[in-house]
């Protein structure tokens, strides 16, 4: 009966102290990696704005090739949506509709995740000497949720790693392309 009630008062310690730390943690979080791709921003901007385009150079493309893709909306722009299913756990089944579309600047896109929530993918493109630095951010705001703010500590280390394969398989397409003078 004794060791029941430690048992219990750990517990609670426990409990207490992941309710306590968790309502400290932020309530929101932001991936960002950038990239410079060796063309303009006019010949970069079609890949983003269109999401039949996107699906060809998404890192998560490659890891289920058995995923279904619908589209819906138009094909580019404002209004464009795009939704998978998969049942590989990396790739899940979700959505994406593109809500701001800033030809060649700027893609805004809203994004869910069945069971997981959601959160904002944007698109920022700047010319530079070299071409068009691309900066490709996430964000996911957790508010009440608990364990979102404790997932929220390794987004970037989980989503990080994507968005580098993504931008790197981006500037390949885009830049060859670019050479074929297409």
């Amino acid at each position: 009966m004794a060791f029941a009630r430690l048992f219990i008062k750990i517990l609670s310690v426990l409990l207490a102290v992941f309710l306590v730390v968790g309502l400290l943690l932020p309530s929101s979080a932001t991936v960002e990696r950038a990239r410079t791709i060796a063309a303009p921003p006019e010949s970069v901007f079609p890949h983003l704005n269109d999401l039949q385009a996107f699906r060809t150079w998404s890192p998560w493309s490659d890891i289920d090739p058995q995923t279904q893709w619908t589209f819906n909306g138009p094909r580019q722009g404002v209004g464009a949506e795009m939704n998978w299913r998969s049942n590989h756990p990396e790739v899940g089944n979700g959505g994406m509709r593109i809500l701001r579309s800033e030809p060649p600047q700027r893609v805004e896109m809203q994004l869910s995740f069945d069971g997981q929530g959601g959160g904002s993918a944007r698109f920022h493109l700047e010319p530079d000497a070299d071409g068009t630095r691309v900066r490709w951010q996430f964000h996911s705001e957790f508010g009440w949720n608990l364990p979102g703010r404790y997932f929220g500590l390794m987004l970037d280390t989980v989503l990080g790693p994507f968005f580098e394969k993504g931008l790197d398989s981006l500037a390949q397409q885009v830049e060859n392309r670019s050479k074929q003078g297409r």
